[in-house]
C-alpha cells in the first residue's frame, strides 16, 4: 500500500474535515471601554492614600510629648525628701551633651519622679561614693529597704535588699577585654563589709 492509497481509505473512513474557521482581518474597536485598568488605577490610588494616612496617624500617636532635661542641672533646685511625695517613682536621668562627630559628655542624676504631676526631683543624698561594685559609676538602682541609692542593677541585689553582689576583675584595672580572672563579692550595706565569695 501506497501513502496515496492509504490517505484515500483513510479520508473515507473518517470522512472530510470540518472547514475552520476564516482568518479575521479586522481590528478590535477601538472605542471599547477598558474597565479592568481603569478598575487598577483606582484600587492603587486608594491604597496610596490609605496609606498615607495610617503613616501620619503613627507618626501623631507615637510621637512623644515629653519634656527635655537640661543640660546641666539647674543652679535653683531644691532637693526635695522622697517622702515628701505623694507617690515617689525612683528614677536616673541621663543626659547626654557635645557636638555631632564627637563623644559626648554624659551626665547622669538619681532622683524621683512625681507620679501626679510628673516632675522630676534631683535626690542630693543620690552618693555611692565608698561603696564597691563591678563599674566605676554613679547611683543606680534606689533600695527603699535602706532608703538611699546603691552603685547596681536589680539583678545584682539580695532578696532582703541589705547586699548586693559584684565581680572584681583581676589584675586590678583589668576590663572584660584583658581579665585574668575574676572575683565575686557580696557587700553588706549595713555593716559596710566586703566578703570574697568566689574566686
Amino acid at each position: 500500500m501506497n501513502e496515496n492509497e492509504f490517505r484515500k481509505r483513510l479520508s473515507e473512513a473518517l470522512g472530510e474535515p470540518p472547514s475552520l474557521a476564516g482568518p479575521v482581518l479586522s481590528r478590535p474597536d477601538a472605542q471599547a471601554p477598558r474597565a479592568y485598568p481603569r478598575t487598577m488605577a483606582l484600587l492603587a490610588g486608594g491604597l496610596a492614600i490609605l496609606l498615607v494616612l495610617v503613616l501620619v496617624a503613627s507618626r501623631i500617636a507615637l510621637h512623644p510629648t515629653g519634656t527635655v532635661l537640661p543640660a546641666a542641672p539647674p543652679s535653683g533646685n531644691k532637693a526635695v525628701a522622697a517622702d515628701s511625695f505623694p507617690c515617689a517613682l525612683p528614677a536616673v536621668a541621663i543626659t547626654e551633651s557635645g557636638n555631632p562627630g564627637q563623644n559626648g559628655v554624659i551626665h547622669s542624676d538619681a532622683g524621683f519622679v512625681n507620679i501626679p504631676g510628673g516632675s522630676f526631683q534631683v535626690d542630693p543624698t543620690a552618693n555611692v561614693s565608698g561603696m564597691p561594685s563591678t563599674f566605676a559609676g554613679g547611683p543606680t538602682l534606689y533600695s527603699p529597704t535602706l532608703k538611699r541609692w546603691l552603685p547596681v542593677g536589680a539583678r545584682d541585689i539580695a532578696p532582703d535588699g541589705r547586699s548586693y553582689a559584684y565581680v572584681t576583675l583581676l589584675p586590678a584595672g583589668a576590663t572584660y577585654s584583658d581579665f585574668t580572672s575574676a572575683e565575686l563579692h557580696v557587700y553588706d550595706v549595713d555593716a559596710k563589709a566586703d566578703h570574697k565569695v568566689w574566686s
